[in-house]
């Protein structure tokens, strides 16, 4: 909604890690799945962060993206 512009190369089929941000509160996400979990730790991504692709929001959060 804000027009963050999230870094990605898998166009949102959660293999390449680059969508990785932090979301706060964790509380107002989905689950981290199995995918999310083994795309995190094979490309050495931190265990609290999320990848954007892959979460899905349930209500306000505030969300960093490291690389910009």
């Amino acid at each position: 909604m804000n027009s963050i512009p999230i870094a990605y190369a898998c166009d949102g089929e959660g293999i390449c890690g680059k969508c990785w941000v932090w979301v706060e509160p964790q509380k107002n996400t989905s689950k981290e799945g199995s995918l999310e979990r083994r795309v995190k730790q094979a490309n050495s991504i931190p265990v609290t962060a999320r990848l954007s692709c892959l979460v899905r929001v349930f209500g306000e959060v505030k969300v960093r993206a490291p690389y910009w």
